[in-house]
């Protein structure tokens, strides 16, 4: 007979495997609009199993686990060399932000640096 707790993880455990498949194959983070209740919505759960996916998969908060996939987005992009022909407010509306400002905030908050300070390091590794 399983326990409560052991039925709990195995749920949390699925559910993060669906969020985490459902971020990768339809990308839905690249929406600047998208929401929780998108997102609820889309995979059947209540607000209380998303947070648990989301704190299963070592995220904060649901805006955490988005903006997260948004950075990493952004850094395939600059090594992708998106910013020889595009500029850095069109590599934040590209990966899914709404401004320029939350998006080097953001990119600060997980990268611990700028998204242009981590184009040149990338560029010139010795930097």
């Amino acid at each position: 007979m399983k326990i409560k707790s052991e039925v709990y993880f195995s749920d949390t455990s699925l559910n993060s495997e669906r969020l985490n498949k459902l971020f990768v194959e339809s990308q839905c983070y690249l929406n600047n609009k998208l929401n929780v209740a998108e997102i609820i919505d889309l995979l059947g759960l209540d607000n209380s199993e998303l947070s648990a996916a989301i704190r299963f998969l070592n995220s904060n908060n649901f805006n955490d686990f988005v903006n997260e996939y948004r950075v990493n987005h952004s850094v395939k992009l600059i090594n992708d060399n998106y910013l020889y022909n595009k500029t850095i407010e069109s590599l934040a509306f590209q990966s899914g932000f709404n401004s320029v400002q939350s998006f080097h905030r953001v990119f600060m908050k997980f990268k611990n640096t700028t998204p242009s300070t981590f184009q040149k390091k990338n560029e010139y590794p010795g930097i």
